[in-house]
């Protein structure tokens, strides 16, 4: 019973995940633990790839889900994630992106998410223009 716990308990931690990423084009390990507070995505790409192959792997680190699986996980996400669930997600991804100087990325997401301080906050910031 415990082993089959800890299954449900992964994969259920692992839609989490993947609801969470697929909005993004790619995404590096190190975004989708910042976006998700999931340490453990790297195990959980992993079972992607063997399981289902809906998940690629390009260079050491970065990640993006095959065509046909993103839309299905955007058209999944559309349907279960509330709009505030939806807002804080584009602003840690706009946090993430801002912290590592992908301007444009961290506007859009931060457009996304309605969050008018920090595009404010980019758009005074001298150093991004």
């Amino acid at each position: 019973l415990p082993i089959i716990s800890h299954f449900f308990s992964f994969v259920y931690t692992g839609i989490a995940v993947t609801l969470a990423l697929a909005e993004y084009p790619e995404f590096s390990e190190d975004f989708a633990v910042f976006v998700t507070g999931n340490p453990a995505v790297r195990e959980w790409f992993s079972y992607l790839q063997k399981t289902g192959q809906c998940i690629i792997q390009e260079g050491d680190s970065v990640w993006k889900f095959r065509s046909e699986a993103k839309k299905f996980f955007c058209w999944k996400r559309k349907k279960v994630y509330s709009e505030e669930k939806n807002k804080e997600n584009y602003y840690r991804a706009g946090c993430w992106y801002e912290l590592h100087d992908h301007i444009s990325e961290a506007l859009a997401c931060y457009s996304l998410a309605g969050a008018e301080e920090q595009i404010k906050g980019i758009s005074k910031n001298p150093c991004t223009k």
